[in-house]
């Protein structure tokens, strides 16, 4: 009794004040998930649900049809060492719709927009995530100096909302970040891997060890930072690691920034 009236009330709370969608802010009719919705209205996921079916197989950029990327592809191929992770799902290339979620989802107040885009990402790519099963999500890490400052991060607002989903274990604390570096945006390519050398360390290794992981970040330009902590968790012993991001920025475009 005491749920169906909670239910009653909770239904009659967003008939009059219906959450809104994080991304366009107008009223989403039917949904009862508090003032602000963690998903986008119907609209909103027909503008950012991107509208490509072939991808790399590696790094998961845009490819040509029947294009055979097992061993990666010009993107992912170009100027880089192997990549020390297995594969890359995001949900698309960072521009227009998706390149302003990923801004607005840093932002304090980013947390809907994060968790809106990772749920529309999780949509799109349910099975292919799913197809390993993952002990551990853990979040690209920020240095001590630069999360005193932060009231959210985005990689740790998606990571935890990604394991809830797969129904696994997700922590903070089994990376750090031990060294400040330069912003990654804000470095030609030749640079963006020797910035991130050394910067990151497990503290955990026996969570770690003979674990698949599911690393997660917002935006891969290079893959320079999620494959530096790979590299990292495979050191200390880590069988699989896989990337998820929001967004998947391409080399030589003059808009897209990441990492």
């Amino acid at each position: 009794m005491k749920q169906a009236i909670q239910s009653f009330y909770r239904g009659l709370f967003d008939l009059v004040y219906p959450p809104e969608c994080p991304y366009c802010e107008k009223p989403i009719i039917g949904s009862s998930s508090g003032q602000i919705s963690s998903e986008f209205c119907e609209s909103c996921k027909e503008i950012i649900k991107p509208d490509v079916t072939e991808r790399c197989s590696i790094c998961d950029a845009p490819s040509g049809p029947h294009s055979n990327t097992e061993s990666g592809c010009y993107h992912c191929n170009r100027n880089r060492d192997r990549f020390q992770f297995e594969k890359v799902k995001s949900l698309g290339v960072y521009a227009d719709e998706i390149k302003s979620i990923c801004l607005r989802a840093k932002e304090p107040s980013g947390r809907p927009v994060a968790s809106a885009a990772l749920n529309l990402l999780w949509e799109t790519w349910e099975p292919e995530i799913s197809q390993i099963k993952y002990d551990l999500v853990l979040p690209v890490p920020f240095h001590w100096s630069d999360r005193f400052w932060r009231s959210h991060c985005s990689p740790g607002t998606i990571a935890k909302a990604l394991a809830r989903k797969l129904k696994t274990k997700y922590s903070f604390r089994v990376l750090s970040k031990v060294k400040i570096t330069a912003k990654q945006s804000s470095l030609p390519v030749s640079r963006r891997r020797s910035n991130v050398r050394d910067a990151f360390r497990v503290k955990n290794v026996p969570a770690v060890h003979g674990k698949s992981i599911l690393l997660v970040d917002d935006i891969m330009t290079t893959g320079s930072t999620v494959n530096e902590i790979s590299r990292c968790l495979k050191k200390a012993g880590a069988k699989h690691v896989s990337i998820v991001v929001l967004a998947r920025a391409l080399k030589g475009a003059r808009s897209f920034v990441g990492e």
